[in-house]
């Protein structure tokens, strides 16, 4: 069974240069486009629950939420 240390993302990992442009060359326009639809689903999932839990949130629990 791999340990949490064996999960961890190596320290060395860059999102810029070489490695990422190889990445970026890889992904397809139609990936790109999947993408974008999952980003809308969420977005609308997001939505429909935060109106869901609207009826759970008064003046006074929102006050005391921004205050940190």
């Amino acid at each position: 069974m791999p340990t949490s240390s064996e999960n961890r993302t190596p320290n060395d990992l860059k999102l810029e240069g070489e490695h990422w442009n190889e990445l970026i060359a890889v992904i397809s326009p139609k990936s790109i486009e999947s993408l974008d639809s999952f980003d809308e689903w969420m977005s609308e999932q997001l939505s429909d629950l935060e109106t869901q839990l609207d009826e759970f949130s008064s003046r006074r629990s929102i006050k005391k939420s921004l205050r940190g």
